[in-house]
Order: structure tokens, then C-alpha cells, then sequence
């Protein structure tokens, strides 16, 4: 994809690039390439270790489709699932299937992933590319913002984010990231490691990924968590995922599996799937009084970081 930037090496970006009618962002350096949709929920559709040239990133056979005809969808509660062509989402004010959130239906996995996000490329040169995305809720008075942050040569994209309450009310929340994994990547070569932590309707044996032959179907929590980071490593490739976070704000880890497990709409068990996603908070239907969800005040701007990155050997510490 050289030919698309303007310059042949270091940390670059372009914008020009369009897949039907969703522009693209591409942030680019010698080691990795990660493609934006900010047009649809600024998913990470792609995440591409340039030495192999193996996109870790889940691609479903339904394939990356536009919203942008069909915003009436926005409260339905089953859009995620008809518009999820895998890849990376973000997810806020809520998560799962919340069903009313002050009074109005929330979409599954919230309203964010649903919506068009701006973005500006803020620092184009040769040793660093930074690009500020940012969207406001419809359904409730929030506006998130996301730099994602691109050095010249390292495996590692830094993300710089903050949710702002525009309103004088104190407001419940849930935010995470849900980064989905697939084939090639993804396979009976690959392990799970968590930091030091309790593991809640799961156990460790799911750490472990199964072949594509084996049917599974998991939802399982980390909570307690000692440090905020993970790692996705495929052992015969010799490749892993990590990701590093602030653990006090996101205190769990959200373990989702569907390796053919799936025989309904729209998958009809051609799923192979896991993501691992730092969070908030527990599902709504799990949280009750031993894990209230957390507030955000009145005019409160809560900040933070964390980072995605590429490894060989082991887990960086």
C-alpha cells in the first residue's frame, strides 16, 4: 500500500482510501498497519503485522457494511449482531443487552459502535502520525474522543481517550474495547495469558484455543485484576497480540468465544471468533450490588490511555 502515502518509510497515514462508501484512515509504519472505519462506529478493521503480513483482526463472511442508509436501525436492540463484520469495536454508555438506559432502548453493546465518528489527522511526519477521532451520542449526553498514536517503527499504537459528560447529571456507565480475533491468527496454536486475576463462569481451560474442528462457545470474566494487560500469542507463528490499560479504570476482562457454536442468523456456524476486551464493568445482567456500574459526574471529563501492540517471545512486561 506504499503508493497511497506520501512518503515510502516511517510513521504515515492517509485518508483517501474508501471501501464502498466508507472512507478509510490507514496509520502505517514498518512494522504494523491499522485501518479505521470512522464512518461505521470507528471499528479497527484491520491490524496487520507487516513481517508476515497475517491481519489478527476477525473477518465474518457478512463483511464490512455501511450504516450510513440505515441510521433508523440506531435503537434496535439487534443491530450490532446485523452490521458486525468483526474487527474492533468500541463500546459505551453500555454494553450487552442493557435494555433501558434512563428511560430509551439501548442498542446491544451500546450506541458508539452505531454512529459516524469526525476525525483530524492532528501529526503527519516522518516519526510520528496521531489521529484525533471523536463522536457524540444521540441517545445520551456523552462525547468520547480517541487519538490513536503511531510511531516510526514500533509494533505498539497508542490510543489517548477521554468520555465527557455534557450534562449536569450524574450518569451510570459501561465502556470497553472489544478487539475480535480470527483465522489465521487464530487457531488451535493459540493461548490466552492473563495477568493475575479471578476468572468468573470460566475457568483456565479456556485459556487454551481450540482447532476450528472443535465447536465452543464461551462468555467469561477476569476480575481482581493485578496489572491492566494481556496477551494473544500463536505459538507456531511465533506472533502475539498484547494489550495495556490503566486497571483501575477498566477492572475486567471480557472472554468471548464462538468457534462454530453458532447455528442461528446471521452466522449459521460460520463463526470462529475470540475477543478479549478490557472493561468498565460487568454485563448489566451480571453486576448487581457487588459490582455497581460507575458514574460519571456532571460535567466530568474522565481520561486515560492504553495501547495495542504486536510481540515475538514473550508478553512484555
Amino acid at each position: 500500500m506504499e503508493f497511497i502515502f506520501h512518503r515510502p518509510s516511517g510513521a504515515r497515514v492517509c485518508d483517501k482510501l474508501f471501501y464502498k462508501d466508507l472512507r478509510l484512515v490507514v496509520l502505517e509504519n514498518d512494522a504494523l498497519r491499522v485501518v479505521v472505519a470512522p464512518e461505521k462506529g470507528c471499528d479497527i478493521v484491520s491490524f496487520v503485522d507487516k513481517a508476515s503480513g497475517v491481519d489478527i483482526m476477525l473477518r465474518l463472511p457478512m463483511g464490512l457494511r455501511s450504516l450510513k442508509s440505515e441510521r433508523s436501525l440506531l435503537p434496535l436492540p439487534n443491530t450490532f449482531s446485523s452490521f458486525y463484520e468483526g474487527g474492533w469495536q468500541e463500546l459505551f454508555p453500555t454494553a450487552s443487552g442493557f435494555g433501558k438506559y434512563y428511560g430509551q432502548d439501548q442498542p446491544i453493546h451500546g450506541e458508539v459502535f452505531l454512529l459516524p465518528w469526525d476525525y483530524a489527522i492532528i501529526e503527519d511526519s516522518a516519526s510520528r502520525v496521531c489521529v484525533e477521532f471523536r463522536v457524540r451520542t444521540v441517545l445520551s449526553p456523552f462525547e468520547l474522543k480517541r487519538r490513536m498514536i503511531l510511531d516510526a517503527s514500533s509494533p505498539e499504537v497508542r490510543f489517548e481517550e477521554s468520555i465527557e459528560n455534557l450534562s449536569g447529571v450524574d450518569i451510570n456507565y459501561m465502556w470497553g474495547h472489544h478487539p475480535a480475533f480470527g483465522a489465521p491468527f487464530l487457531s488451535g496454536d493459540c493461548r490466552i495469558e492473563l495477568p493475575k486475576s479471578r476468572l468468573f463462569q470460566g475457568d483456565e481451560t479456556a485459556l487454551k484455543i481450540p482447532p476450528e474442528t472443535e465447536p465452543r462457545s464461551v462468555m467469561m470474566y477476569a476480575m481482581d485484576l493485578e496489572r491492566g494487560i494481556y496477551g494473544l500469542k500463536n505459538e507456531r507463528m511465533g506472533l502475539g497480540f498484547g494489550m495495556k490499560w490503566d486497571h483501575r479504570l477498566f477492572s475486567k476482562i471480557w472472554i468471548w468465544q464462538s468457534m462454530h457454536s453458532i447455528e442461528g442468523s446471521p452466522y449459521f456456524g460460520r463463526e470462529y471468533a475470540c475477543a478479549i476486551e478490557p472493561f468498565t464493568s460487568l454485563p448489566h445482567q451480571l453486576y448487581g450490588k457487588q459490582d455497581p456500574l460507575p458514574v460519571i459526574r456532571g460535567r466530568q471529563k474522565i481520561e486515560t490511555s492504553l495501547s495495542a501492540f504486536l510481540y515475538r517471545g514473550a508478553l512484555p512486561k
